[in-house]
């Protein structure tokens, strides 16, 4: 349970965080975002994770993201019954995500453990939680419904941020593509690329035996419409790959991560 709390508030952690250090007054402890040594000595941070599943759709190329820029969740305070027993966990959601990137309706489907964490979830991404909603392959913004995962956490955890690395070398088994690709390949100017400050865009590819882009998610997207949906339309529209090969030789399906850094 602590091992995949951690990993799903890692992602969250950024988004959050942005907006809590943006607070020039620090909450109350108990609260989320507050810090405090407790009875033990150790170091509380009481805190929100929020993670959202991939949508199996191949028509998305973009899932909702959690907005950053204009919301947080590390708001209010922690579910009190939950803090007097120290209880952390994880609840699992059920998101309706509209085209306008609102959350308009929300039901738990898998408990924390705990009547008081499970009872503050819905009513807290309800509230505070506002998304960039998720693009389709025709560059259009859609609502969609989405599985979602809470975390609840008073432990104080340090993170650190992995490199992100180009997938074009990949081993002689995977599918990869027959050229490197690069924005010059994708056709996508510098001038399209200026209307993000994001490091880079990252995204899942997936071919099937013949060699063919099936599906394309963006993993780590820009949040700008038109450069999200250019980099997945390129990647299944103007990309040739070559589809990988088991233990016997025979061709089948693979999935390929491709990131272009953008800094």
């Amino acid at each position: 349970m602590r091992s995949l709390a951690l990993a799903l508030i890692c992602a969250a952690l950024f988004a959050a965080g942005a907006g809590v250090a943006a607070k020039t007054k620090k909450p109350p402890r108990g609260h989320l975002g507050s810090e405090w040594v407790g009875a033990d000595g150790n170091m509380r941070l009481a805190q929100v994770g929020f993670n959202l599943v991939p949508p199996q759709n191949p028509a998305i190329y973009r899932m909702a993201e959690f907005d950053w820029r204009k919301s947080s969740l590390q708001i209010g305070p922690y579910p009190p019954k939950a803090l007097k027993a120290g209880a952390e966990g994880i609840v699992t959601l059920n998101l309706a995500i509209s085209a306008d990137g609102k959350a308009t309706e929300c039901s738990v489907t898998g408990s924390s453990g705990h009547g008081d964490l499970d009872a503050h979830a819905c009513a807290h991404i309800l509230r505070y939680a506002l998304f960039v909603p998720a693009l389709n392959n025709e560059g259009k913004r859609v609502g969609v419904v989405q599985e979602a995962n809470l975390s609840y956490l008073l432990s104080l955890y340090v993170q650190t941020v992995a490199t992100s690395i180009v997938e074009n070398a990949a081993p002689r088994h995977s599918a990869r593509p027959v050229d490197p690709v690069s924005w010059e390949s994708l056709g996508i100017l510098q001038a399209d690329r200026a209307a993000t400050d994001a490091y880079g865009i990252g995204a899942s590819v997936t071919v099937n035996a013949d060699g063919k882009p099936t599906r394309c998610w963006l993993s780590s997207p820009s949040l700008v419409d038109a450069l999200d949906f250019r980099f997945c339309d390129q990647l299944m529209n103007k990309v040739n790959y070559i589809a990988a090969r088991n233990a016997t030789g025979q061709t089948v399906e693979d999935r390929i991560n491709i990131f272009l850094t953008l800094r």
